[in-house]
């Protein structure tokens, strides 16, 4: 996906509640911890940087003979961070506006505007 390289667990245990995952981002080496899971239906990605937390939540559900993939996206921001959350948030939404697109993608099938 356009913004992130290389997502991969910092051990070498099983995925699930609680691992924590490596990946690059602006080209810069980024932790992130799943902080949800219910496998083959939601996983939550939480990232802290500084004073911020994201959360990005993808969900999976059956849409008739499809599946529909959804993406929540949630900033909390603390001390100093707060006065600049407004322009976080605008920056979060330009810059993963097109993860399912990516996703969709990666898997082979059309553009989610088909």
């Amino acid at each position: 996906m356009s913004g992130v390289d290389g997502l991969r667990p910092t051990d070498n245990k099983e995925i699930g509640l609680g691992t924590r995952l490596q990946f690059t981002s602006r080209d810069s080496v980024r932790e992130s911890e799943i902080t949800e899971w219910k496998p083959k239906k939601r996983v939550a990605l939480t990232s802290a940087y500084g004073g911020v937390t994201a959360t990005y939540t993808y969900s999976v559900e059956p849409d008739d003979d499809e599946t529909r993939i959804s993406l929540v996206a949630v900033c909390t921001a603390t001390g100093a961070w707060k006065l600049l959350r407004p322009g976080l948030v605008w920056a979060m939404k330009r810059s993963d506006s097109g993860q399912l697109n990516d996703l969709r993608t990666a898997m082979g099938h059309a553009s989610a505007e088909d």
